[in-house]
């Protein structure tokens, strides 16, 4: 696959659900006019900006999402790292020109991956649809337990099909009592214009980061980051504070971080902030260049920042992809970045007793000569070295998000049978990270494009997960909500 294939690829799967033929025709034309690299991208004019929050919507979640599980679980229940036989080569071997070799498709697929060992059984059942007319539905981003009951927020997202214009988008809440039953709260003035992506507790309140469509006038496809607070989930208030585009839990207060990006889409730097209550920001540290997207916290109060940089050139002249990452003890003083693993991208990171575990791919190339992909788990002690664990994912399968629950990490993804639609795909491990065994398909997941987003443990000792399914019969994803127990 060449870098082309692969951006094109990544920007497709980004379109829930499927695009119709206009939409693809632009998509493609988009990703050949985009410089071949990996990162945040800022479509500007002639002035400094903060990269769109839509490019960094899904990364922003995840990583919010596995800092959030990780606080409300305690110490009981956790996994700790685990400890892997061999570990990966150390980031300042030298670099080859050409990728590793990796399994042929065939050779990928021949064996049958184990069954998940816990949660193994789901529920679904679907949320109230704020959008059944908008081709982009209204679907959730995160969720948290709340005064002995659950929020998820999420967005309507019209702007899917207007050139992705986020003043077409609004952001809406649901809540329940039970994990069971929910009740939509659409239409607030105060989330006009908005895309909602994290939810966090603090104290007695919560506090919604996301975005608001900017005040530029030479064409749409900037939002300004932005937080909302409330006392009860129902009624919100805008606050006008600057804020970061990531945002982390960090004890009783959050670090965040800021990529600035000029016009030509490179990034120039990353600006490291902290706060006491998530309203009011001091900035902490202005690094050099690099691309960020994730942002996690260790149970130990340090802190990880990760994103993708271009490598070396393969002799084919595509680039390959090496994971950077930035790290700090307080939130205040950091170090890098980086290069912590070559030819390998990082789509999720989450915090263990002892360390980190991060999900995502790594790069090569198949006997045949075409660039692909394998996907494996990394753990890590400190955030610098990294141990690598092959998950058992075929070239159809792709796992993005993972989450810590407990007695177990969550793996989620897409399939993608025969090259045809995709659906949810789940995988467990409850040894660390070193061994994974998949949750077959099942009643839970029927249909396509099941897409599990948020998982949080429960008070009666399962998981809620929020996510879509898409509906053939409307032609648009249903906002889903997934229950399971150990």
């Amino acid at each position: 696959m060449t870098e082309f294939e692969r951006q094109l690829k990544v920007a497709l799967e980004a379109l829930v659900p499927p695009p119709d033929r206009d939409r693809l025709g632009r998509v493609m034309t988009d990703v050949r006019a985009t410089r071949q690299r990996r990162g945040l991208v800022a479509l500007a004019g002639s002035r400094l900006v903060v990269a769109p929050w839509a490019r960094i919507a899904a990364v922003a979640g995840v990583a919010a999402v596995g800092v959030l599980v990780g606080i409300a679980i305690g110490s009981s229940g956790w996994l700790r790292v685990g400890v892997a036989p061999t570990p990966s080569p150390t980031p300042q071997a030298s670099h080859s020109s050409d990728a590793s070799v990796l399994p042929s498709e065939s050779e990928s697929a021949a064996e049958s991956p184990p069954p998940a060992s816990v949660y193994a059984q789901w529920e679904r059942a679907d949320l109230p649809d704020a959008a059944p007319s908008v081709y982009g539905g209204g679907t959730p981003t995160s969720v948290v337990a709340f005064n002995g009951g659950y929020v998820a927020v999420g967005t309507i997202n019209a702007a899917c099909c207007a050139d992705g214009d986020p003043a077409l988008n609004s952001g809406l809440i649901w809540t329940s009592a039970n994990g069971r039953d929910w009740e939509m709260h659409a239409g607030l003035a105060v989330f006009e214009h908005a895309s909602l992506h994290q939810v966090f507790v603090s104290g007695s309140r919560l506090l919604v980061y996301g975005g608001v469509a900017g005040p530029w006038t030479d064409g749409p496809g900037q939002s300004v980051p932005t937080v909302w607070v409330s006392d009860d989930a129902l009624h919100w208030t805008i606050e006008s504070s600057a804020v970061p585009m990531l945002v982390a839990a960090r004890g009783a207060g959050f670090v965040g971080v800021t990529v600035r990006v000029a016009e030509d889409g490179e990034a120039i730097r990353s600006v490291f902030s902290t706060s006491s209550d998530g309203i009011n920001w001091a900035a902490a540290a202005d690094m050099p260049p690099g691309a960020v997207e994730g942002l996690v916290v260790g149970l130990d109060g340090r802190v990880l920042a990760f994103g993708p940089m271009n490598g070396p050139a393969r002799s084919d002249g595509s680039l390959t992809t090496d994971v950077r990452a930035w790290t700090s003890p307080d939130g205040i003083s950091w170090t890098g970045p980086q290069i912590v693993q070559r030819e390998a991208w990082f789509s999720s990171v989450a915090a263990l007793p002892g360390g980190f575990v991060a999900l995502g791919y790594v790069e090569g190339q198949q006997a045949d000569g075409n660039i692909s992909s394998s996907g494996a788990v990394w753990t890590s002690v400190d955030g610098d070295q990294w141990d690598r664990q092959e998950i058992g994912v075929t070239i159809e399968e792709n796992l993005s998000r993972i989450f810590v629950v407990p007695g177990a990490l969550i793996a989620t993804g897409n399939t993608y049978p025969g090259g045809g639609m995709a659906n949810a795909m789940v995988w467990v491990s409850a040894s660390g990270g070193l061994t994974w065994g998949r949750v077959a398909d099942q009643p839970a997941f029927a249909g396509v494009n099941n897409e599990v987003v948020s998982i949080i443990g429960t008070s009666d000792g399962g998981i809620l997960a929020v996510g879509w399914r898409w509906d053939t019969a409307t032609s648009h994803p249903l906002p889903t909500v997934w229950l399971a127990f150990p």
